[in-house]
């Protein structure tokens, strides 16, 4: 799916990451599965506008971009191709919303041109989105209300989430590398005096 060249990269970096991060590489590379697979080859050579590179230079170079510096670079990918699927399946958002609130109205500005009754797909998280309906509030004013109802995630985010949980925290073994084994002598305990 995604090529040799691609897979070797992409392989490499897991095996550079620590036993315990592994599973998150690995769950990345789960994401880049299943987005290349929905999105096509052609997604890896795009540049993403202004100062972004396109993924294949992100896997090159294996450096994470501002405002992603807190993940690797595997992982901004997969946030990327998570984000691509889903505004290609339910197009794109029209505003960002933090779910750590439940509050459902009023979230975000509405765009202009809006009316009651239509549902706007919002982003919550890296392929998550769930629609907010138009609303007349009594003072004739127009809100949105969120529908938590039908929040969802694209397949390449779901995917990295599944993977993630089964894989649990590692240490997972890739091939091309023999495990290692340590072993050293404990010193006896000291005797009590």
């Amino acid at each position: 799916m995604l090529g040799d060249e691609r897979t070797d990269r992409t392989l490499e970096l897991a095996l550079g990451a620590q036993l315990t991060r592994r599973s998150a590489e690995l769950a990345a590379i789960a994401a880049l599965l299943v987005g290349t697979r929905e999105l096509g080859e052609g997604w890896w050579a795009k540049p993403r506008g202004g100062k972004l590179p396109a993924p294949d230079e992100v896997v090159r170079t294996a450096v994470a971009i501002e405002p992603w510096t807190d993940l690797t670079a595997l992982e901004m990918l997969a946030a990327w191709i998570s984000d691509d699927a889903a505004d290609q399946m339910w197009g794109a958002p029209v505003a960002q919303v933090d779910l750590n609130s439940w509050q459902a109205e009023d979230r975000f500005g509405l765009p202009p041109g809006v009316k009651p009754g239509q549902r706007l797909v919002v982003h919550f998280d890296a392929g998550g989105r769930l629609d907010a309906v138009v609303a007349r509030r009594p003072d004739e004013e127009l809100g949105s209300n969120l529908d938590f109802q039908s929040l969802r995630y694209s397949r390449p985010a779901e995917a990295q989430w599944s993977w993630g949980v089964a894989a649990g925290l590692g240490p997972h073994r890739l091939p091309g590398r023999a495990p290692t084994r340590t072993r050293a002598r404990c010193p006896p305990r000291p005797s009590a005096s």
